[in-house]
């Protein structure tokens, strides 16, 4: 034992060191959504519950990442339970073991020397220690392909143990549940393997493989289904258009999907994998890392002339050498192509080319040196040198991320006060969690409802129930995930200089208002209260307040132009955001909206492309393809001469654009479809509810007259008239019982023509007029559990409780007739 301790005394020291500075980059904080997703999975595995998330409003069964590495946080959280600090510490002992098999690995086919400089350097990359230190499945993945490679070389041994193809074909199985470019692994495997005819192998791994993976997708999708708001799942999201308009062929989609992630890599690709620096993770660096910084920049045009033909060299002197450099070969090339392909940029996803990138630069090395002949000694010292030469920058790079951690750590407010003094958009310790958290369940009452954009906060506030929601959700979903979840709080971090999450929503919703009960770093916390129930203050807006020097304000007045159809006054406004704030994701999407507004179908597309390479991206590309789609139609019927045709495209793009959240644009096609087709009975239709609706009823009377005209029978036109009576009576009367009766009338008329929403309006605005309205309360509570919204329901029975009415059980009521 002793002797195997002193053979690899160096791996131990590089390890521990590895371990220790891992430690040290431990923080409340996480890089990705993802990462508190496994957390609360692997928690509700260790405690027996299975694949759930309980920490939503309601449980999710569904799982959007692939699930296994949830299966290996497990153990940990059984013992630690939902802690952040535990999983982070159990990625980072997968780490240390990526780093064993990565040195063992390399110590067969380059010697012990060139192993420990090797791993060395891949230890002290700031690649490896990050993403050792957060709750993601890359160091276990990680293990996996290399614990690949080791077990083929075993099994070309003529005494490899039998146990050796059962790991083989058990890593094989569960690559694609780890992580779904795992098949990659699997493809180049199954490949190799049948090349070297061994077809049983093969066979094996490759139907365990699509067995397992088909009985998670069926129990994923086929069983519990995707959410209606939720994530598609990555096979799906791999399908969808995200850099051309949706009706271009998929083809097309491919080949600029490509070029726009290849240009993304090449620098990483090129060389720069080796000192790819998070730069997020840095505050205020030091002038030694900003001139190493910038001395690599200069240097990286020339770093591709010497790491690719290294890379070349070395593949070629791993052909002469190795049955499986074949099997390598496979795995980079399959691996690249899903690089390319998939319809997300992030540099993490090139880390598993590092050990490769290193193995082929130390065979070439190796060889170079064998070709000179150089003695023992020299060759060491020249080693030495080069390791040494090449670890510095990473060295220096670690330097500044620990220590920008360490910052953080000892004072978060602080912290974040000295970098909103430095810059004005937000960063990574922008979210100090276990803050916000301890405040949240001092202050808030246990099993409160929080709607965030993030799910980080989930581990520090455990008692309460947080309602994922999508960052770019147009403004009636918005609304009705709020109602209908029954949400009473909103997390909305600031962006960039007072600019938050859902900033538009917050800004123009009418059904809600937010008020502002906490702000802790740049985490700002709303109390939700319903603007229909308790309409305290007027929700319009006005221009002549704003003070358009500041960033928050500005947009909000691009938003006023953008809702207003003054859509240059927009794009001006949008475009000195964009140089006061030139990371920020939500304007590039809402210049991308103006430009669909005035189908500048060029213009649109660019933007598109270039939001796709923005961070958060991909929850902002599914709506901007739906402004692309409604922007196409639109030119579409530019050149339409079929009438009745032309007005049915023109009515299908006002709906998308009443359901986006743009009423005005919504109501002015609806008039277009009238213009083209005067007989138009469904376009009169919404033009009377949009009418309605927005407050422009100098039409309404009219459209109602030729509805009555076209089908006096129908069942929509009668309740359309009914509740002409009922909007007229309303404009009348001045008693309070009166009023809310009349609200009561028109939210049962609206909901016998199925629009819920609207009769939820309605509801409300009867209990704001009169709380003591029992039949109000009944009908609100109704009309959730009808929708199924239990969380709504039960939160109108509780506010109904505190009024002295006790709804017992919902009921059937007659309508109300004027």
């Amino acid at each position: 034992m002793k002797s195997l301790l002193k053979k690899h005394t160096g791996f131990l020291i590089i390890s521990s060191l590895f371990f220790v500075l891992g430690l040290m980059r431990l923080n409340d904080l996480s890089l990705y959504t993802d990462c508190t997703r496994y957390l609360i999975w692997g928690n509700s595995i260790a405690h027996g519950q299975g694949f759930v998330d309980d920490t939503q409003p309601e449980p999710e069964y569904y799982v959007v990442n692939a699930p296994f590495f949830s299966v290996l946080l497990a153990p940990v959280l059984l013992v630690f339970p939902l802690s952040l600090t535990a999983a982070k510490v159990w990625a980072l002992l997968w780490g240390v073991l990526s780093l064993l098999l990565f040195y063992q690995w390399l110590r067969s086919h380059i010697g012990q020397t060139a192993a420990l400089s090797a791993t060395l350097f891949f230890a002290l990359n700031p690649f490896t220690i990050v993403l050792s230190t957060e709750v993601l499945s890359e160091t276990s993945f990680l293990c996996a392909l290399l614990g690949t490679l080791i077990l083929l070389e075993r099994m070309d041994q003529k005494d490899a143990p039998r146990w050796t193809a059962a790991a083989l074909i058990l890593i094989l199985s569960l690559i694609m549940l780890l992580r779904e470019v795992g098949i990659a692994l699997l493809a180049a495997a199954i490949l190799f393997l049948c090349i070297r005819r061994r077809w049983r192998l093969a066979l094996l791994a490759g139907g365990s493989a699509v067995l397992l993976f088909a009985l998670w997708t069926y129990r994923n999708l086929g069983i519990v289904g995707t959410p209606e708001s939720s994530q598609n799942p990555n096979l799906a999201f791999f399908f969808q258009h995200f850099v051309t308009a949706p009706d271009t062929p998929f083809f097309q989609e491919i080949i600029q999907r490509i070029l726009i992630n290849f240009n993304s890599y090449a620098a990483g690709l090129g060389g720069m994998l080796l000192y790819r620096f998070p730069l997020n993770l840095i505050i205020q660096p030091s002038g030694l890392f900003q001139a190493t910084a910038a001395f690599l920049d200069l240097l990286q045009p020339y770093v591709v002339i010497i790491f690719l033909p290294l890379w070349s060299y070395g593949m070629k002197v791993d052909f002469s050498r190795s049955k499986n450099a074949l099997f390598r070969l496979f795995f980079v090339i399959a691996y690249l192509s899903i690089l390319l392909l998939y319809p997300v940029q992030d540099v993490r996803f090139l880390f598993p080319l590092l050990p490769f990138a290193l193995f082929y630069i130390l065979l070439t090395i190796t060889a170079i040196s064998n070709s000179l002949q150089l003695s023992l000694p020299v060759r060491r010292v020249c080693a030495v040198t080069i390791v040494l030469l090449a670890v510095f920058p990473n060295i220096f790079c670690l330097y500044e991320v620990i220590g920008t951690n360490i910052s953080y750590q000892s004072d978060p407010i602080e912290f974040s006060r000295k970098q909103t003094a430095i810059s004005r958009q937000s960063s990574y310790f922008s979210t100090p969690w276990k803050i916000l958290g301890k405040w949240i369940d001092r202050e808030i009452p246990q099993g409160s409802i929080i709607a965030s954009p993030d799910k980080g906060i989930v581990p520090f506030a455990p008692n309460q129930k947080f309602l994922e929601l999508n960052r770019a959700v147009p403004l009636p979903l918005f609304e009705s995930l709020l109602r209908n979840n029954a949400a009473e709080y909103l997390l909305a971090p600031i962006i960039a200089e007072g600019l938050t999450e859902y900033q538009p929503s917050i800004n123009e919703s009418n059904r809600f208002r937010f008020e502002l009960i906490a702000h802790i770093s740049r985490l700002n916390l709303y109390r939700i209260h319903s603007h229909l129930e308790d309409p305290r203050r007027d929700s319009s807006f006005s221009a002549v307040t704003l003070n358009l020097d500041n960033s928050a304000d500005l947009f909000s007045y691009a938003r006023f132009a953008l809702k207003n159809e003054r859509y240059i006054e927009a794009l001006a406004a949008l475009s000195k955001l964009q140089v006061r704030l030139p990371h920020v994701t939500e304007i590039v999407f809402q210049r991308l909206l103006a430009y669909t507004f005035l189908l500048d179908s060029a213009n649109a597309v660019r933007h598109l492309q270039e939001l796709y390479g923005y961070p958060t991206a991909a929850s902002y590309i599914a709506p901007a393809q739906i402004h692309i789609h409604a922007m196409n139609s639109l030119l579409q019927t530019l050149s339409m001469r079929d009438s009745v045709f032309k007005a049915e495209q023109l009515y299908s793009v006002s709906k998308l654009y009443w359901n986006l959240g743009y009423p005005q644009q919504a109501y002015r096609i609806t008039r277009q479809a009238l213009f083209a087709d005067s007989t138009f009975f469904v376009g009169f239709l919404w033009a009377w509810y949009y009418g309605i609706q927005i407050g422009n009823i100098t039409k309404t009377s009219d459209d109602l007259v030729q509805l009555e005209q076209i089908d006096r029978k129908n069942p929509v036109v009668k309740s359309f008239k009914i509740m002409t009576v009922l909007y007229d009576s309303l404009s009348k009367a001045n008693d309070h019982q009166r009023r809310s009766e009349l609200h009561l009338a028109l939210a049962r008329q609206y909901n016998t023509i199925d629009l819920p929403d609207a009769a939820l309006d309605e509801a409300q605005r009867a209990l704001s007029e009169n709380v003591k309205n029992e039949e109000a309360w009944r009908t609100l509570v109704d009309f959730f559990e009808h929708k199924n919204h239990r969380l709504a329901a039960r939160k109108v029975r509780d506010q109904a409780a505190k009024q002295g009415i006790i709804l017992s059980s919902p009921s059937v009521h007659p309508e109300i007739v004027e």
